[in-house]
């Protein structure tokens, strides 16, 4: 009989989806946490690049407009190199400007004439050092911020293994660097009946044949064999299926880079569950050299009925 286990940290709780998105972040919606202003760190260092790139283009645009319009609302003349001319051009005059003030580049074209001006020149050129300062150290925080890059085979497999069968995927490391002391933790999750209706999610220890490694250069295949202790046995994968059954694999190693222990989540719906199959290999020998093909990762094959 399978060995129950304590709850992970997901509850217990009867829910629709699945407990771990494929990206390897937990499939909860967040309502009363902090919001991103009151914790702007943290949120500038998580968000995606794109949003980071698109939010730092935006924030220095910002900046650049509203003092163009404050030089503009002093007027053009208080400035050597404007010509009067009409809105358009005067403003792109006083952008332009403000651009070069702001990253203290000052081309020396177009500079101020009053006290006014000048007072307002130089409060923009702090608040660009003080800009570019928490900009590159937001840069330096994401660039530095320990990530496992630990890819997952699409699928998992029930496969021969031994006398009987066992539930087997893969992982492997999507960088070069070599990752040191990995460990892996796999449970089972379903949903079970209890008191005539009440639905309460269930976790289940699945043993692996080896659950750590001393290095992770090439791929990784992971085999729960499917035994008494197994929460697959004795049991089809449509009533898994009808009880909302996942995977759930933790994997930490240490990170020879950033000198840190890395950590990666990843999960398998009982859709995700192929039988009867095996997976075809990921490295093989050329030149003397070990070749890792990390595209072959889930593939796999059919064995015959």
């Amino acid at each position: 009989m399978a060995n129950q286990a304590n709850d992970p940290g997901t509850g217990t709780f009867s829910s629709s989806g699945r407990m771990v998105n494929k990206d390897g972040t937990f499939n909860v919606k967040h309502i009363g946490s902090l919001k991103p202003l009151n914790d702007v760190y943290h949120y500038l260092v998580n968000i995606r690049w794109p949003k980071f790139l698109v939010l730092v283009f935006l924030t220095y645009s910002t900046l650049n407009t509203i003092f163009a319009f404050i030089y503009l609302a002093c007027g053009v003349e208080n400035f050597n190199g404007i010509v009067k001319t009409n809105f358009v051009s005067d403003f792109l005059n006083c952008f332009f400007f403000s651009a070069q003030s702001l990253t203290t580049v000052g081309y020396g074209n177009i500079s101020p004439n009053s006290h006014l001006t000048q007072l307002i020149a130089s409060f923009e050129a702090l608040m660009g050092v003080m800009s570019f300062a928490l900009i590159t150290g937001l840069f330096y925080g994401r660039f530095s911020k320990p990530v496992a890059r630990v890819i997952f085979s699409n699928v998992a497999l029930i496969a021969p293994f031994k006398e009987g069968k066992a539930i087997m995927f893969r992982l492997a490391n999507k960088r070069k660097n070599v990752l040191i002391d990995g460990k892996v933790n796999v449970l089972f999750s379903k949903m079970i009946t209890r008191n005539g209706n009440e639905r309460m999610r269930t976790y289940f220890e699945m043993p692996l044949q080896f659950d750590d490694i001393d290095v992770l250069p090439l791929s990784w295949t992971l085999v729960h064999p499917i035994d008494e202790k197994s929460p697959f046995w004795n049991i089809s994968l449509e009533e898994l299926k009808h009880d909302e059954g996942e995977i759930f694999i933790q994997f930490k190693a240490f990170d020879d880079t950033f000198h840190q222990v890395v950590a990666s989540n990843y999960s398998y719906t009982v859709d995700e569950i192929v039988e009867n199959a095996k997976f075809e290999k990921t490295f093989y020998p050329e030149n003397g050299k070990i070749v890792l093909d990390l595209n072959n990762i889930s593939n796999h094959s059919k064995l015959p009925s």
